[in-house]
This record gives C-alpha cells, structure tokens and sequence, in this order.
C-alpha cells in the first residue's frame, strides 16, 4: 500500500473530531500494507489510551499482550527514534526483558517515536509472531503512518490538553475517568481521587499579576506530572487553580502518602506568593478512594459514580481550607455498597 493510498484513505476523515478513529484507521493501514500481526499505538503517558489493531487470523493471549507492551515501554524509554528487530529472541539490545526470554509467540518488533511540538507522545509499534524482515514498502507505509499519527495527536493535544498547564483538559478528563472507573469495578481494583486547590491563588494574582498566578500553575502542574507518571495515574486541570488526580494500581494509604508528597515538594518550591501565611505558593488537597466489591455482575453507572467520588473529596478539599490550608483531608474509602444504596435511595449523582 502507498503512501498515496494511505493519505487518501486519511482524508476520507472529518478533519475535526472523531480523532481516535483516524488514529484506529492509520494503525489498520500500516498492519495491512507491512503484512504484520500487530499494529498499535503505545502512549507514553496514561492520559492516552493505547490502540491496537490485529489480523483477523491472529489471537492475542494475555502473555502476547503484555510482552507486546514491555518492548514499546522498552522503546519509548529508549530514547531511540526508531527500532527496527526481526527477531527479538536473538537481539543482544534486548536480552534483558522479560518478552525476549519468555517462550512466547512475539518474534519481529518495529517502533517509530510520535512525537508532537517537540514532545515524545507515544510510539507507532508493529509485532509479527514468526521473524521476519519488514519489506521496503512496508517500512515506507510505517514512515508515513508515523508523520500522520504526529498530525492526528497533535490535533488531539490542542483539544484535549490545557493549554496552559499541560495537563489534561476537564472534558476529556471525565471521559477518562469514567474508563478508569468502569475498570475499576470490572477488575474489583481500588481507584483513588485527589481534589487539589493552589492556597490564596486570588491573593497571588493581585499582588503579583496574572502572568506570575499562569507561571505559579504551569510550574505546579509541572510537578504534578513528574511525581504522577504511572500507568495508573492521571492529572487533570478541573478549573481555575484546581486540579484533579487518578491513582489506581495503589492502596489507599500509599495514594494518600503521594499526594502528601506532592503537597511538600511544591511548599519546598518556594513559589513566591506575597499574601499567604508562608510566602509561598502551598496546596490543601481531599482524597477520597472507592473499593468495588463483588457485586453479581451489577455495575454502578460510571457517571454517577464519578459525581459521587469528585463530590466527596471537594468536600474534604473544602475542610482542608477551612481548617488552615496547605494540608491533606483523607476522607477514607467508599465501598460499592454504600454507593449502590444512595443509589437506590434516589441520589441523583454528577455535578461535583
């Protein structure tokens, strides 16, 4: 397939919206015209989703998969901007990963890097079962794909990415959010949410000026994406100087233990704020966490739950600010039931 082909196919696309289906539609393209097994999109932060499509005479086990997404973490931690290994097994630069040992069916792996405004967004992988060399044509269609998953992500980023910060904008975040919770509930896998507010942010920008309060925000948000960088994690830009934070994968003492971290590193900032108690910038933070249970395969709307959940850590984050402020207010962990019987009884749920 050529690079004609491909761009044709590209522009039958609405130009605006429906992103991840020009991004699914590049990925089948490339799998078809490199005649592999695998083709997937790999980000490098869980503010993406991956993206994988397969030959329909391929079945993927578990252990497919996840030695699949160990050699594009590999990857993407490599630096490199592409990665071309007709067989993984043999290659010396990757005798060191769990995927190359296991006598599994993943044989031939390609990377190329995506990169966006100067930043690396994910990578475009492909996988093959049986090693073999990707054909000229087949490593002209991945060049291509790349340029055009560049094209697709950065259009992505200007939409669903604050600006200012960086960090993910409300919209899309709920949409997140409400994938994480979904899982949460399917893998009975306990989530954590964090509501966190910049102390006397008005203060600071009466004093010192809106472009001093956007450099206070960017350079938090900053932090806050160095020390929430796990698959699990996911930062969000809520509103004015307020931010949200996902934490799955952790239990609730350790969630909290990170956002306490987080609140004495930007106090160790020394972010400059005139008008506050400490003459720096500080944060209050509320973190609530919800623990699904067995439930007969009932599933709490993940919408509603979402509401609830953001509802009960802004009321703990309200406690931490009338309670002094630059501290954290843990309002522990709601179990399944006890949304499930608010739920019964009427509560109506989203709006936090």
């Amino acid at each position: 397939m050529s690079q004609s082909t491909v761009m044709s196919e590209f522009r039958t696309l609405p130009e605006s919206g429906e992103l991840m289906e020009g991004v699914k539609l590049t990925l089948r393209i490339a799998r078809q015209a490199g005649a592999v097994d695998v083709c997937w999109f790999q980000p490098a932060s869980s503010a993406l989703p991956q993206i994988r499509q397969i030959a329909p005479q391929c079945s993927m086990t578990p252990a497919d998969r996840s030695d699949c997404e160990e050699l594009a973490l590999w990857f993407l931690r490599s630096g490199q901007a592409q990665v071309i290994s007709p067989n993984v097994k043999v290659d010396a630069a990757l005798n060191r990963l769990r995927a190359t040992r296991r006598a599994g069916d993943v044989r031939g792996f390609s990377a190329w890097r995506i990169r966006t405004d100067d930043q690396t967004v994910g990578a475009l992988c492909m996988a093959q079962f049986g090693a073999a060399v990707l054909s000229a044509d087949a490593l002209r269609c991945a060049r291509d794909a790349t340029q055009l998953l560049s094209i697709w992500f950065g259009a992505m980023h200007t939409a669903l990415f604050d600006e200012m910060t960086g960090l993910l904008e409300r919209g899309y975040a709920e949409t997140m959010l409400e994938k994480a919770l979904r899982r949460s509930q399917r893998r009975l896998e306990p989530v954590t949410f964090a509501m966190l507010d910049v102390d006397h942010f008005k203060a600071l920008n009466d004093a010192l000026g809106h472009p001093a309060g956007d450099r206070a925000l960017a350079g938090i948000a900053k932090r806050m994406s160095a020390h929430f960088e796990r698959a699990g994690d996911l930062v969000a830009r809520w509103g004015g100087e307020e931010f949200l934070i996902l934490q799955a994968d952790s239990g609730h003492d350790e969630a909290v233990d990170q956002i306490q971290t987080l609140l004495d590193a930007v106090r160790a900032a020394e972010i400059v704020n005139p008008d506050s108690e400490t003459g720096v910038v500080t944060l209050s933070a509320g973190v609530v966490s919800f623990q699904p249970e067995p439930s007969g395969g009932e599933v709490i709307d993940p919408g509603q739950l979402l509401g609830r959940l953001v509802k009960c850590a802004d009321e703990a984050l309200y406690q931490a600010k009338q309670s002094g402020r630059d501290r954290l207010v843990d309002a522990g962990a709601i179990r399944w039931r006890d949304v499930q019987n608010r739920s019964s009884q009427g509560e109506g749920a989203r709006g936090a």
